[in-house]
């Protein structure tokens, strides 16, 4: 090191060891200028907590008419601002009057007693920096709160909550709560009002009204409804880890798509590191980070002359219940989030379902919100990084609309109007925290495909391998295809002429003679000069042939298989450490004159086989490999074969060869 950087790194490594915050960086207590909307935004916790505390809404159960007791919304799921270095435990938090012995080890020399100062180091939440007899020493700020339970108790009204928002304890209004009857008269002459005292809750029951739009839907059906496509956010807490909401075609409630919440490869909300067959890289007590993902809604402007309600279709396969009631992990909750007051309420959660369940209706009563601009959270916590290995959650069919357009409350399913839609029927259910039950237009099937039909021509598939017929009502049938063999076809065949034909060539380095070329009748990836992969100048060398966007079938009956077929032929600088036929696999770290065949399937890449396994070569003789694509089944996938040297050495043999790549849908395997 020179001589002259040596007293300025040292008094770098002095700053770092003394706690010094660098001027322009945030401040642990830092939260910085934010609407209410914003703040709700950063609910979700720290990477790095590994605890939080489920929000739990006060609904009074005492029908007499006595204070109802306001649930503790700072358990699990704290859903108060985070402070960006976590929580910190009470007892090492000095009180007024206490010796700071670590901020006086930090504070300033000189201060004036009572003034406002800067402390070294970590500040709590709710606390500052004050002189107190010429030093900085921490004290807690007056009226400040950092946390729900702080504020428990403060107001002895029922239906009143407290709440701790932007640091200060408030008093709210807990929506929908009731005592009496004329609590919940809406001033509407189109609804019938009434308390429900055994849940302490208002019914708004409307009369029946057909031939209203839906207020907001996101259905997902078409390839364009993505989350973002349908207006939705996703917040999540560690982006990097795979597991996140994304269209998927593979399960569906109804239609042709669904939102899951996963690593879709995979299909598992395992937040850690994957191998190519979907096992865990490493394991342990704390199998992986904690998942903690939010899919938040466009904003919805409820009509203030009508109660809305929310339906949305679940599906939840996760690590069985544990017994913790508000407090279980990997657990759904929706969360509605009224514009401006800075806090959310929980509507309903997959508890309520069973935790796990094949797809189930959520119905939410949006009642206590009418005339307010909302937005609905969809949010996942695993509270704990432990037995995430589940394949995860999906959402279909979300629409929020006028509870009076399907026919308002409801007793029993026949006292709902019958459905228009063969595909689908009149179903009277309960909405959650006790509301009203509402009728509700619902899949006749759910999980299962459904077209609607007049008769059996319009039920043909194309496909010679299936009976195909309307059944139901005349002119309100729905079609059903039976399966009596199996059509060969094929999804993808490349040929290897003056034209390339089913894939791409890409070379990454365009202007080194290396490049792909047909040989005879095969793709060749190598210098027509030279006869091998040296490149000019000397250099890495990689390239691959990638497939066009590939619908796969969304099944395949016992026997057939949707199946890539790949014919190759390779000599790289392992054919010196091979003498005879493809020996074992090898270990091959630097990645050299590697030959890899990976599936695309959105940002996930999975590699299906590497050269690495047969020793790197097949010393130029042929080698057929046949794999089998089941995983994607239902998906739209991309193929690529990529060649990568890894350095310039070495470079001198013929290379890779492909003489054939076809995928298809291929009858009677064994």
């Amino acid at each position: 090191m020179h001589a002259s950087r040596l007293p300025s790194l040292l008094l770098a490594l002095a700053a770092m060891g003394c706690g010094e915050v660098r001027p322009g960086l945030p401040r642990p207590d830092d939260t910085g200028d934010t609407d209410a909307f914003e703040v709700a935004d950063t609910r979700l916790p720290d990477p790095d907590t590994t605890t939080s505390k489920p929000d739990a809404d006060a609904v009074p159960t005492d029908t007499s008419g006595g204070d109802a007791e306001a649930a503790d919304t700072s358990d699990e799921r704290d859903l108060d601002v985070p402070d960006l270095v976590g929580e910190v435990d009470s007892e090492d938090v000095p009180r007024d009057g206490d010796d700071a012995d670590t901020a006086d080890a930090d504070a300033s020399p000189v201060c004036v007693d009572g003034d406002p100062c800067q402390v070294q180091g970590y500040v709590p939440p709710c606390y500052e920096g004050r002189c107190q007899g010429s030093t900085c020493q921490l004290r807690r700020i007056p009226g400040c709160c950092s946390s729900d339970a702080e504020c428990a108790g403060g107001s002895p009204r029922p239906c009143a909550v407290d709440r701790c928002i932007l640091r200060e304890c408030r008093t709210l209004d807990v929506p929908g709560c009731c005592t009496s009857d004329a609590a919940c008269d809406d001033g509407l002459v189109a609804t019938d009002d009434a308390c429900s005292l055994e849940v302490g809750r208002c019914a708004h029951c409307p009369l029946p009204c057909a031939g209203r739009a839906p207020i907001w839907s996101a259905l997902f059906d078409r390839p364009g409804d993505t989350v973002t496509g349908s207006g939705l956010t996703i917040l999540d807490a560690q982006p990097g880890d795979l597991v996140t909401w994304q269209r998927t075609t593979a399960r569906t409630a109804a239609g042709a798509g669904a939102l899951y919440l996963g690593n879709q490869r995979c299909e598992t909300y395992y937040g850690g590191a994957l191998d190519a067959a979907c096992a865990p890289t490493q394991t342990g007590e704390q199998d992986s980070q904690r998942v903690t993902v939010a899919l938040v809604t466009p904003l919805v402007t409820l009509p203030s002359a009508s109660p809305a309600s929310l339906v949305a279709w679940v599906r939840s396969a996760v690590e069985p219940d544990r017994g913790r009631g508000l407090a279980e992990p990997d657990v759904l909750r929706v969360e509605v989030e009224p514009l401006g007051l800075g806090t959310t309420w929980e509507l309903a959660s997959t508890l309520a379902l069973g935790k796990s369940t094949d797809w189930a209706p959520m119905v939410l009563d949006l009642a206590p919100y009418a005339g307010l601009t909302v937005r609905i959270r969809f949010e996942f916590d695993t509270l704990d990084g432990e037995s995430n290995r589940f394949p995860g959650v999906w959402l279909d069919e979300i629409v929020v609309q006028e509870a009076c357009a399907s026919g308002g409350c409801c007793a029993s399913d026949a006292d709902c109007p019958a459905s228009v839609d063969p595909c689908r029927r009149a179903a009277c259910l309960a909405t959650s925290e006790g509301g009203p039950s509402l009728c509700t237009s619902v899949p006749r099937a759910p999980g299962s495909s459904c077209t609607a039909c007049a008769n059996d021509l319009g039920c043909d598939d194309q496909d010679p391998c299936t009976s195909d017929r309307c059944e139901g009502p005349a002119d309100a049938g729905s079609c059903t295809h039976t399966t009596f063999c199996c059509l060969e076809r094929d999804l993808l065949e490349a040929t290897f002429g003056a034209n390339f034909v089913g894939v791409t060539p890409l070379d990454d380095n365009p202007g080194d003679g290396v490049r792909w070329q047909a040989r005879d009748g095969a793709a060749w990836f190598g210098d027509p000069v030279s006869g091998t992969y040296v490149s000019s100048p000397p250099g890495r060398v990689s390239g691959s042939l990638e497939s066009p966007l590939l619908e796969l079938p969304r099944t395949a009956a016992a026997g057939d298989a949707v199946r890539l077929d790949l014919d190759l032929r390779l000599s790289t600088e392992w054919d010196l450490a091979a003498p005879g036929p493809p020996g074992d696999a090898i270990s091959n770290p630097a990645g050299l004159d590697r030959v890899t065949l990976e599936v695309l399937d959105g940002p996930f890449v999975t590699t299906l086989w590497s050269s690495d396994a047969i020793g790197g070569t097949t010393l130029g003789q042929p080698l057929g490999l046949t794999f089998d694509l089941e995983r994607w089944l239902g998906r739209a996938v991309r193929l690529r074969l990529r060649f990568d040297t890894g350095d310039e050495l070495a470079n001198a043999f013929p290379g890779l060869f492909v003489d054939r790549l076809t995928l298809g849908l291929r009858c009677g395997l064994p």
